[in-house]
């Protein structure tokens, strides 16, 4: 009877660490934002697994929330790559045009707004007229999986809603609270999020509610679509009667991704220019550039830098002082697409082999 009492309790024990274990092993990775370098993120991917070091979890925020869905939906790394090397990828980018500020003097008549008008002055921001890039409601790529049931890993995509309407625009903020943060995924990995806060509703005076609302019904695209929707840049986008704006409410989730895990994979990014650091002000009222610092001071187990990422990777649109003109940099020809996106590919999975000989530390970053 002893014998069998011991047998069971090792049993047990063994279980018990076997569990303790798998969970110690979690790993999350962290995809932010920096416009469109979907092929990077999904090259950091693949130096993951190459590595030895495959997510269990991916999270989203900003630009970082396309490739985020992309992987989700197609598990095959170089079908992901030539996914966005397609014809029909390239359409989808093409189908972004520039707006009417897309004059030099009237994007720097915009900036001006968001930082003389909505930060100095601490007026609500008018989001929904004021915006650089007409980008399509709806992101149309079938590919991409129409919900957040888990496969290989599971997927985080960050996000903001606008807690006031039109009408409001323009009216002194005061201390009401103007945005909400929003995780979409699935129902299994939202409970293990329940009841964290948002960190940017710790800044004395931001304009972010504290609670963080958990979305389970949406889309990959929808999600994404909200996801990207920076101000300043893009119109926001709609999700159930709601309008839903950027992931940079928390470009660096670094607390979802350790209440998930408890390894952590994350870019490093370079600190926002003067004109992105206003409008995000302008919008939460609280420095990103701050929690840039911040989350970058802790340790980390893996940093991937990309402070040095090439000019000639970029597809963000660029001032043409000489035509005075705001110009897109996605190339006119798709062969030379192709091939941008492959060296961006490239680029990130260097930078992921190279983040995983230096587990806890910054002394690869090039521009700390």
């Amino acid at each position: 009877m002893k014998a069998r009492i011991l047998i069971v309790t090792l049993i047990f024990f063994c279980l018990n660490a076997s569990a303790k274990t798998n969970l110690n092993q979690k790993r999350s990775m962290i995809f932010n934002g920096g416009g469109f370098k979907t092929a990077m993120f999904l090259g950091m991917l693949k130096g993951a697994k190459d590595s030895n070091l495959a997510p269990d979890y991916i999270i989203g925020t900003c630009g970082g929330s396309i490739p985020a869905a992309i992987a989700h939906s197609i598990n095959d790394y170089m079908a992901q790559l030539e996914f966005v090397r397609s014809r029909k990828f390239y359409k989808m980018l093409k189908s972004i045009s520039l707006s009417e500020y897309s004059s030099v003097g009237k994007t720097l008549g915009l900036a001006k707004d968001f930082y003389a008008k909505y930060k100095m002055n601490g007026i609500i921001p008018d989001l929904f007229d004021n915006f650089l890039m007409n980008v399509p409601e709806n992101i149309d790529l079938p590919e991409i999986s129409s919900d957040f049931t888990p496969y290989s890993h599971s997927t985080i995509i960050v996000a903001s809603k606008i807690l006031y309407t039109k009408k409001d625009i323009e009216v002194e903020r005061g201390d009401r609270k103007l945005f909400q943060q929003v995780l979409f995924t699935d129902e299994a990995t939202t409970q293990k999020l329940i009841g964290l806060k948002a960190q940017a509703s710790k800044v004395e005076g931001s304009s972010v509610l504290s609670e963080i609302e958990l979305i389970t019904n949406a889309t990959l695209t929808e999600a994404a679509r909200a996801s990207i929707s920076d101000p300043f840049y893009m119109e926001p986008a709609y999700f159930a009667g709601e309008r839903y704006i950027t992931g940079a409410i928390d470009l660096y989730p670094i607390e979802v991704a350790k209440r998930l895990a408890s390894e952590v994979i994350s870019v490093y990014p370079d600190r926002f220019d003067i004109i992105e650091e206003g409008a995000i002000y302008a919008t939460f009222n609280f420095s990103h550039n701050e929690r840039h610092k911040y989350v970058y001071s802790k340790e980390i187990d893996y940093l991937i830098d990309y402070t040095d990422f090439p000019s000639e990777l970029k597809f963000t649109p660029k001032p043409d002082f000489l035509a005075w003109e705001i110009k897109s940099r996605l190339p006119i020809s798709y062969e030379e697409y192709r091939e941008v996106v492959r060296k961006q590919f490239n680029y990130g999975y260097r930078r992921m082999l190279e983040s995983a000989k230096n587990k806890n530390s910054k002394s690869h970053i090039r521009n700390l």
